[in-house]
Order: structure tokens, then C-alpha cells, then sequence
């Protein structure tokens, strides 16, 4: 893994910068605090423009596993 990184080879990278991602690591973790203190999920997918389905697997952390 280390040698991906020195080489900028790897994929954690190029998820953070692909131009077409619609939430930033910064958001995720928003995400995730709002969903621990107690925000329930469609307020959380309708104050991100994001499916109640998306705001589930990061929760859940299926998605957006490397934060």
C-alpha cells in the first residue's frame, strides 16, 4: 500500500479528486457525527441532496469505507 501512495497510484486518491463525486471526505464525516448524535437519516439525505440509500451505506460505513 505504501508503495501505491509514494507512486500516486492509489485509489483512495483518485475517489477524493474524481470530478464527479458529490460529497467531499469533510461531509462524510458531518454525515456520520449527525447520524451518532441522534439525526435520522432522511434529514440528513434531504440537507445533502442525497438518497436516503446513500446516506445509509455511509452510515453503515459500506461506502466511503476508508474515512
Amino acid at each position: 500500500q505504501e508503495d501505491r501512495k509514494r507512486h500516486g497510484t492509489d485509489i483512495y486518491g483518485f475517489i477524493k479528486l474524481h470530478p464527479q463525486a458529490k460529497l467531499t471526505e469533510c461531509e462524510v464525516i458531518k454525515m456520520r457525527k449527525m447520524f451518532d448524535s441522534g439525526c435520522n437519516r432522511s434529514q440528513i439525505a434531504i440537507n445533502f441532496h442525497i438518497s436516503l440509500t446513500h446516506v445509509y451505506h455511509i452510515c453503515r460505513r459500506d461506502s466511503w469505507k476508508h474515512i
